[in-house]
């Protein structure tokens, strides 16, 4: 087997220590060669690239270019045409620099190349620092480095044009920028680019790519006008040959993503009209969740209940598309925003009886959970309950064991009595508390179901919430509970006692100052340093917010 075959096995390793002794290997060719006798085994930029193409596979620009560096020395020493590095080898140290993220050394070693070096760079010499630019955030870099190479060319001083992929990847990074004014540097790139094209210029023909790019930055930018104006002169450049394709779904979804941005609902009206006119293209689930959640976010969104509906409709009735989470989840935003939560409730219903009929999965867990904070927001705490029990009993059937409450939705349903203020929400966010743990006893899954620090802090602000007379002391209670478990995570927070502390306000106790020092006294105890609102609080009890005739 040869040294070179040797060397080139290297390459496909990709590890530090593989470069490492194909540099090795490099030295001692050149040592067996200079002894005499092992003519065949003479070194030459072959195997210096081969080892320079280790090092640019790792990102090892300095490794790279002293082994350039080398080779150049011998080829300055001996003019032994063997040592002539040709543009391969230097694009190669110039991949190797843009691979270590070190943009502005691939830039000084491109300008090295076409200022110093005896040869000239080619388009990929440009556009492997442009990409460096560009994988780093800095379109406007990658810009400069484009304008440069066009000048150039111009000049004369250089053989190879920018070209459509040149220009691609320019719009690229200014798609991907966050400046606010990226969407306009992408239209001048791509007027530019048409206006050398018209000029003669058949190496910068904007293809596909390019007017996406371009319509990608001006939805991101919400620039829904313009945008619109964009997709129709590509329509156009189309239909006169300039371009291979027309705008894809992608442009059409991408011009919709704008209007959901800007909240413009009447022109993603239009231009879904306009998509369904065109016969050569059908909306995809992207298009479709895009158009629901213009209709569901918007603060008008009662005056487009009908066309949410027909989309939705429609949507269940494409042979070609099927609806996903996202598709249910802007339906169930719309009811629940519209504070009409039963309807969300009853869509979730259907999903079931649907997955049911036939005879798949439905194991969204996400989505009743999205319901079920619609409940809270609603302050339906029996409401929520009964989900949280339909959620339990469906699970049983074979399609939907992956709905089966778990730990987080045990968590919401208790926040929701938390939140309901009735008298009754202690007694009842206990009784769940308990259910919990009755549930995580002797489960292969118990962990999916046992109470948290989240699941007794909403108990706790249950009792301090419900006005239920005996709610300190209930609390009292639930906080030894939890000190007792010996269980680091269910240790009292700086949460507990703070809700503990608020039951003492709230009630109607008589010795106030003595509940809230023996607060701070557990606390202690337990090592827990009170907070400023801690603090602030037993302050003011002391101040004269509970008895005065307490014990101090």
């Amino acid at each position: 087997i040869s040294f070179t075959a040797l060397l080139s096995g290297y390459t496909k390793q990709h590890t530090q220590q593989a470069a490492e002794n194909a540099e090795t290997l490099l030295l001692q060719m050149h040592k067996l060669y200079k002894s005499g006798g092992y003519d065949s085994l003479k070194p030459n930029m072959i195997s210096y690239t081969i080892v320079m193409d280790c090092y640019a596979k790792l990102g090892q620009g300095e490794k790279a270019e002293a082994l350039l560096r080398k080779l150049i020395e011998l080829y300055q020493e001996t003019s032994d045409p063997d040592f002539e590095a040709d543009l391969a080898t230097y694009n190669t140290v110039l991949l190797a620099w843009a691979r270590s993220n070190q943009p502005k050394k691939a830039d000084r070693f491109l300008q090295f190349l076409y200022e110093e070096a005896d040869i000239a760079p080619d388009e990929r010499s440009f556009n492997i620092v442009l990409s460096a630019w560009a994988k780093v955030g800095n379109a406007e870099q990658a810009e400069l480095i484009l304008t440069r190479m066009h000048e150039l060319y111009v000049e004369g001083e250089l053989d190879t044009q920018p070209t459509t992929v040149t220009y691609n990847t320019v719009l690229d990074s200014w798609k991907n920028s966050t400046q606010k004014h990226a969407w306009k540097r992408s239209i001048k790139i791509l007027d530019h680019m048409i206006e050398l094209h018209h000029a003669g210029e058949k190496a910068v023909k904007p293809n596909e790519r390019t007017w996406n790019a371009v319509l990608n930055a001006l939805a991101k930018a919400g620039r829904v006008d313009l945008a619109s104006q964009y997709i129709e002169k590509f329509s156009k450049a189309h239909q006169l040959g300039e371009v291979d394709e027309g705008p894809s779904i992608r442009a059409w979804n991408a011009l919709l993503a704008a209007c959901l941005k800007k909240k413009d609902v009447d022109t993603a009206q239009k231009i879904w009209q306009q998509l369904l006119n065109n016969q050569s293209l059908s909306p995809d689930v992207v298009t479709y969740n895009t158009l629901l959640n213009c209709y569901a976010k918007t603060p008008q969104r009662k005056r487009y209940r009908n066309q949410l509906e027909a989309t939705f409709q429609r949507l269940q009735q494409d042979a070609n598309v099927k609806p996903n989470k996202i598709s249910h989840l802007a339906i169930l935003n719309y009811w629940i925003q519209s504070r009409q939560v039963d309807k969300a409730e009853r869509l979730l219903d259907e999903c079931c009886e649907n997955h049911d009929l036939l005879g798949t999965s439905f194991h969204d867990r996400d989505l009743f959970h999205v319901v079920l904070n619609g409940w809270s927001n609603a302050k339906k705490s029996r409401k929520a309950e009964a989900l949280v029990l339909k959620m339990a009993e469906l699970s049983a059937k074979p399609n939907h064991r992956n709905i089966k409450p778990n730990v987080e939705t045990y968590n919401r349903l208790l926040n929701v009595w938390a939140r309901s203020n009735e008298r009754e929400a202690g007694e009842r966010a206990d009784a769940i508390l308990r259910q919990m743990q009755s549930f995580a006893i002797g489960t292969a899954d118990n962990d999916a179901v046992a109470p948290d620090i989240i699941s007794y802090n909403s108990v706790l602000n249950s009792w301090a919430n419900s006005g239920d007379p005996t709610a300190v002391t209930r609390i009292e209670g639930l906080v030894m509970e939890m000190i007792l478990k010996g269980v680091p995570a269910l240790t009292p927070t700086l949460v507990s006692y703070g809700t503990w502390l608020k039951a003492i306000e709230n009630s109607g106790e008589e010795d106030k100052v003595r509940r809230a020092r023996e607060v701070l006294k557990t606390m202690k105890i337990h090592k827990l340093e009170p907070s400023e609102f801690i603090l602030q609080k037993v302050k003011n009890f002391s101040g004269g917010t509970g008895t005065t005739n307490a014990k101090k």
